[in-house]
Formats: structure tokens, sequence, C-alpha cells
């Protein structure tokens, strides 16, 4: 357990991490939409494709040849996953700091009230 002053560093830090884990997912998320794109792209073009039925299996088909494109999807759950994680650790610290709060505030009051008898 930390110390009562380590708290707001740590609780700084863990926010700083999930900001990163956000900013990473944002990019890759922004990289799979391009490569969405490209491939709405060459459907629209494709003369070949008569339907929708086609033009979704053929999005479908060329979405899993792209390797990066499901490369991308899975580093996105992982990073999600990581996300929540550090949020569920961020909890935990803001009430384990709260508990420290509490209870610094209760020996004040018994001190004071020690005093005062």
């Amino acid at each position: 357990m930390l110390q009562f002053n380590q708290y707001p560093s740590a609780i700084a830090k863990m926010q700083l991490q999930i900001h990163e884990l956000d900013i990473q997912i944002e990019r890759l998320c922004k990289i799979i939409k391009q490569i969405e794109s490209q491939v709405d792209s060459i459907i629209a073009f494709d003369k070949t494709l008569y339907n929708d039925a086609q033009r979704k299996a053929k999005r479908q088909q060329l979405l899993q040849e792209h390797i990066s494109h499901w490369e991308f999807q899975e580093n996105v759950s992982d990073l999600r996953a990581n996300r929540e994680i550090k949020n569920i650790d961020l909890g935990r610290l803001r009430d384990e700091f709260s508990v420290m709060k509490l209870e610094k505030r209760e020996t004040i009051a018994r001190l004071e009230l020690q005093v005062a008898i």
C-alpha cells in the first residue's frame, strides 16, 4: 500500500497511462477507418458487383484479406482491455486514498476531542 502523500502522484500517473491508451486506440481506429474507406472505394468502382449482397460479401472478403486490418482490430481490442484494467486500478487508488483521508480526519477529530477534554 502506498503512503498517504504518494497517492496523488500515483493517481495522476494512472490517469496519464489511460490517456496514452486512449490516444493509441484513437490512432488505430483512424487507421482501421482508412483501410475500410479504401476497401469501400474499391467496391464502389467495381462494376462486376450488381447488388448489395455482392458488395457486402466483397467488402468482407477484402477486409479479411487485408492482414493489417485484422491486426489493428486485435490491437484495439487489447488496448481497450488494458484501458479497462487501468480504469479499475485508478478506481481502487482513488478509493484507497479516500479511505486514508477519512482515517486521517478521524485521527484528527479524536486528537481534538482529547485536547478539548
